[in-house]
């Protein structure tokens, strides 16, 4: 007994410290089967208006009434609850803390109801048949949710508890060997659920820890792939996905995307001057240049040695050509590294969604078409499509 007090103790400290995402996980696991809810609140249900029909006594058939309505409370609570994409939405803003309260309101309720109709049948009636209904029904119910609602422990426990023990009362009241002895019997039992509640919630927490884990790493994972090691912005690889998911969502309306291709000029020089440390230090410099100025509304991908690219909203080609002057006049600026200034020149190409092209492979054909022009590798001048 000393030991699941400590245990009791400990969960009361662990509970209070486990993340909102993590509580929010276990909150699901007591919708994960909104059946067998349904199914113990009909039965329980029925069984008790049964008991409280026969026995013909007014404290039963209110009690069985506030345990049907309670019931149906309940089933729709279990029937209506959000979708998981609507509960990720709305777990910033305490859908977690409502829907626990919902959920707990309600078990204990139910539970509490339960265990005074057991008491109440077997203080007000003197048939064997239907205390053994009464009985079994509650004590049924206590075993049942102490497996079901191990996610939440407290919940479970105080529903173990708010059901059985009337029961115990009821049956010490009446001073019967036999009952009496079965009063011990399921505080035993109480105990013993307890213990079992306690092991599964253990196990459910350690599950879900390492599930979300293994997500979070794989998640980790999966960031780090797309991301250019040396600068920290997209990789070709990212850019490419990211570039294709812009394009979808641009739709058909007035809405206009451009793709700014941009090629360092002389960085060979840098490189062959003052070192690959040197040129890495302006990569970067570069970079974190354009992704401070583009990051948070487009997209800043390095695809490849010394080339980036850049994608953002425009409203007209006037705006495109505006940005890309700003692209150069940024990748210019010269960047400090080891007491010296790095100057770099950049060439451009644009391509804008949807006049130059609809898809990925069009646009990124005509951006570098354009880089290539601009480059002064082609017979004519034009830097833009």
């Amino acid at each position: 007994m000393s030991g699941l007090i400590s245990r009791l103790r400990q969960l009361r400290h662990s509970d209070q410290a486990i993340a909102a995402s993590v509580r929010a996980t276990l909150l699901e696991s007591l919708y994960a089967s909104p059946q067998s809810l349904i199914i113990g609140a009909i039965t329980s249900s029925g069984i008790t208006g049964i008991v409280a029909y026969v026995s013909g006594n007014h404290w039963l058939v209110v009690c069985a009434l506030a345990i049907a309505l309670v019931a149906g409370i309940r089933m729709i609570d279990a029937l209506k609850r959000p979708g998981r994409a609507a509960r990720t939405r709305s777990l910033k803003n305490g859908w977690a803390a409502r829907q626990e309260f919902i959920y707990r309101s309600g078990a204990l309720g139910y539970s509490a109801l339960l265990g005074t109709f057991g008491l109440l049948t077997l203080v007000h009636s003197d048939d064997g048949v239907l205390q053994l209904l009464a009985v079994t029904t509650t004590i049924g119910y206590a075993a049942g949710i102490a497996g079901r609602n191990a996610g939440r422990p407290w919940i479970a426990l105080s529903q173990l508890c708010f059901a059985s023990l009337p029961l115990t009362v009821g049956l010490v009241v009446s001073m019967q060997p036999l009952k009496m002895a079965l009063a011990a019997v399921i505080v035993l039992f109480v105990v013993a659920m307890m213990d079992i509640t306690l092991q599964t919630y253990g196990v459910i927490l350690k599950a879900t820890l390492v599930s979300r884990e293994k997500a979070a790493l794989a998640e980790h994972h999966a960031a780090v792939a797309r991301r250019d090691d040396l600068t920290g912005v997209a990789n070709r690889t990212a850019f490419r996905e990211q570039f294709e998911s812009r394009l979808q969502a641009l739709g058909h309306g007035d809405r206009r995307l451009a793709i700014f291709w941009i090629d360092l000029d002389r960085f060979k020089e840098i490189n062959d001057s003052f070192g690959h440390l040197a040129g890495n230090a302006l990569l970067a410099g570069v970079a974190q240049r354009l992704d401070t100025e583009f990051g948070a509304t487009g997209i800043v991908a390095r695809l490849g040695g010394d080339e980036f690219a850049v994608i953002c909203d425009v409203v007209s080609q006037t705006e495109a050509v505006a940005k890309g002057e700003r692209i150069i006049a940024l990748v210019e600026q010269p960047v400090h590294h080891d007491g010296r200034a790095l100057c770099v020149g950049a060439s451009l190409g644009i391509a804008v969604a949807p006049s130059d092209g609809i898809d990925a492979d069009t646009l990124l054909k005509n951006a570098d078409l354009a880089l290539y022009r601009a480059k002064g590798k082609w017979p004519w001048p034009d830097a833009v499509l």
